[in-house]
């Protein structure tokens, strides 16, 4: 696999597809859960991930995986998954910077009912998100006010309790939110 060490990115989903691109044609079976593979991508692009300093013990999994169960902190792998299970449905969960570890981010790396279905990412799109371009956007609510990200991973775990979340389309789960939704 030959990448481009000078590639600036505007956004995390104008790096996941130009990874994607690039290792098209790798066995996925075999390295799609390899470590060293997104270790060294982490190293070649640790300009575009590096925030600058920040607190915290947990940061250097943003960027080296020691362990396999926090293949979902590694940032490198985190932003190229979510691009291969969704494409293009993915702008809305990956139009910041590449070392934006968002809110949205942090909440995919601790639950998978985020990163569960297509049907949840684009009602997710549906309500957060004002595509401006087939590669930009931006964030169409404020943290804290009502109905906002946080209150939707609730709902959904609220909704999953009875219903078989991961096979509803965007429409049924859109359907399914409670009244604070209806706004948005």
């Amino acid at each position: 696999m030959e990448i481009d060490l000078d590639k600036k990115f505007n956004n995390a989903y104008e790096y996941a597809s130009y990874l994607n691109e690039k290792i098209s044609n790798i066995d996925l079976k075999k390295y799609r859960w390899d470590r060293g593979l997104f270790n060294w991508v982490s190293a070649a692009y640790f300009p575009s991930f590096f925030p600058g300093i920040r607190s915290g013990t947990d940061e250097k999994n943003r960027f080296l995986s020691e362990e396999k169960g926090k293949w979902r902190r590694q940032l490198a792998r985190t932003l190229w998954e979510i691009y291969y299970v969704y494409k293009e449905d993915s702008l809305c969960l990956l139009y910041k910077p590449t070392n934006n570890y968002s809110d949205e981010l942090e909440t995919i790396s601790k639950s998978p009912i985020m990163f569960s279905s297509k049907g949840v990412v684009q009602a997710y799109s549906a309500l957060y998100f004002k595509k401006k371009s087939s590669t930009s956007g931006e964030q169409a609510y404020k943290r804290g006010e009502v109905g906002d990200f946080r209150d939707f991973i609730e709902e959904l775990y609220q909704i999953e309790l009875n219903l078989d979340i991961y096979r509803m389309s965007k429409d049924q789960i859109l359907n399914k939110l409670n009244e604070k939704f209806s706004k948005k």
